[in-house]
């Protein structure tokens, strides 16, 4: 999160990306550039890691916390840095990957009920201790800690939506 990324115009497909205000903001931080939703650090970002790591193992990444990247396109377009995706991703997937990430990068498959109690047979079926025991590490606690970091950072330094959750643990 502290390695520097640029902010300049960039070109794709023959479009010129721009981000939200207009401007290019020069060399900034990661952490930065996610703070100020910066378009560009975020698409060459994605796209060193991508040439890095390669479409395939971040794709497995991403189901890893939940995403189901079935309908995606396997080579993951420099679009999807920005939230361009093929069908998108659901609610329940978000709240699935951070909550991997609150949780030291254990992902335990979404759910809203912890347990039915069935009345004629006075039997309890305890869904959520079965999806503990299936728990899985899915990113490591140093990347949790550093997304989680750089997520809290927005309640203190944002601006916008993000300014009101100050002071929340």
């Amino acid at each position: 999160t502290v390695n520097t990324v640029k902010d300049e115009p960039l070109t794709l497909g023959g479009k010129t990306i721009k981000n939200w205000d207009g401007q290019y903001h020069g060399s900034m931080s990661i952490s930065d550039a996610l703070l100020n939703s910066w378009n560009i650090p975020a698409i060459t970002t994605f796209q060193e890691v991508k040439k890095v790591a390669g479409s395939k193992n971040l794709t497995e990444d991403l189901e890893s916390l939940g995403i189901d990247m079935s309908d995606q396109d396997p080579d993951l377009p420099d679009s999807y840095a920005i939230g361009g995706w093929s069908t998108g991703v659901s609610p329940v997937e978000m709240a699935g990957a951070y909550a991997t990430v609150a949780n030291n990068g254990k992902y335990i498959e979404s759910h809203t009920v912890n347990y039915i109690e069935v009345v004629e047979t006075n039997k309890t079926v305890k869904i959520d201790e079965e999806l503990q025991k299936n728990v899985t590490q899915s990113i490591g606690e140093d990347v949790s800690f550093m997304i989680r970091e750089t997520m809290l950072s927005y309640t203190s330094n944002g601006s916008g939506s993000y300014a009101y959750l100050n002071g929340i643990d």
